[in-house]
């Protein structure tokens, strides 16, 4: 896709939602509206965060291109470096400006979907991470519209065990879930306008009415087509062989998904990380859910919590120090040693 024209005006909006919520399906039925450009998970601010405050000439947009190449899920873009490097230049040379939300929004403009594109009329982001960290996400988009994407933690805490780029420890899981789920009830509250939240279970229970409101929210027209998102071929040429493995529920009819019914916690991985999410789970919506002992099973989740942090505290050190990325994506690293390949 070229660079719209009017890429300065075109609204930008984020999906933010825990890994396993729904935000994969929510991006690509956004992808499918022939007005949106959104790929998949690229978390390129997240690599070029550093630049806000430089001064924009060639140097700083060599910069950009090679740490936002270095980062792991480039390839999910299917561009090279020089088309990006190409794009920001001509930016740079046409307005005498550039800036680092702008560098994003045109990185992110260029992706090339699989469905079919008319004119651009937003501009989107979905990256899992970005769930933990809104307020930072607000300092460089302050106009920015977020979409807060939510799933019963139950339902998140089972569709993480067939993953392996996620540790499996209900705990830690329950606690990304609660932090993400309070931070996004902070950002609503400070930017109400701005923000707005949606259930996987709604979605996929109506998903026409959910789009709908969602679309209303970003100023777009709905579209039909945004139904049809789950084409075999088209999602086969998005995600190649994570399509098998890490998506392959976004090729079934999304009415035809079976909600489980979460009136107790089953299993004990579901205690535990009830026992860690306290009232956030309530104050999310869902029914609660008595847990007897609950102390009991908080005691069992504290060793996972209490490894998790160390060991993000000393990769955190040693990147610090050595400033090497090679100490980043440490939970993705630890869960491929544990579980292999899926």
């Amino acid at each position: 896709m070229p660079v719209p024209e009017n890429i300065h005006s075109i609204p930008h909006f984020f999906i933010l939602g825990r890994t396993r919520s729904g935000t994969t399906m929510l991006r690509s039925m956004f992808d499918a509206h022939p007005n949106v450009t959104i790929p998949p998970e690229f978390p390129v601010l997240a690599s070029v965060k550093s630049l806000k405050h430089k001064e924009w000439n060639v140097q700083t947009i060599d910069q950009f291109v090679g740490l936002a190449e270095a980062n792991r899920k480039f390839a999910n873009m299917a561009l090279t470096p020089d088309e990006i490097k190409e794009a920001l230049l001509a930016e740079l040379n046409k307005n005498n400006f550039l800036s680092l939300n702008l560098a994003v929004k045109i990185t992110n403009s260029l992706y090339k979907s699989a469905f079919q594109k008319e004119i651009v009329m937003a501009i989107g982001d979905k990256n899992p991470l970005y769930s933990l960290y809104p307020h930072k996400i607000r300092q460089f988009f302050p106009d920015a519209k977020f979409i807060f994407l939510r799933r019963h933690l139950f339902s998140v805490v089972d569709s993480v065990r067939k993953t392996n780029f996620e540790l499996h420890w209900p705990a830690v899981i329950a606690l990304k879930w609660k932090k993400a789920w309070k931070r996004a009830l902070r950002e609503i509250k400070k930017h109400p306008d701005l923000c707005v939240c949606a259930r996987y279970e709604d979605i996929v229970s109506d998903p026409e009415a959910e789009l709908k409101q969602l679309c209303d929210f970003i100023g777009i027209p709905f579209q039909a087509q945004m139904l049809a998102f789950n084409d075999p071929e088209k999602l086969s040429d998005i995600y190649g062989d994570a399509l098998e493995s890490a998506h392959k529920s976004l090729l079934t009819e999304v009415r035809s998904t079976v909600l489980p019914v979460w009136n107790s916690a089953p299993l004990r991985r579901h205690r535990i990380a009830a026992a860690w999410a306290g009232k956030a789970l309530t104050e999310a919506g869902y029914d609660r859910i008595s847990v007897p002992c609950r102390w009991y099973y908080y005691l069992l989740g504290l060793p996972s919590v209490f490894f998790f942090r160390l060991f993000w505290l000393a990769a955190l050190s040693l990147r610090s120090i050595t400033g090497s990325e090679r100490f980043t994506n440490v939970q993705m690293k630890l869960a491929l040693r544990l579980y292999g390949t899926k």
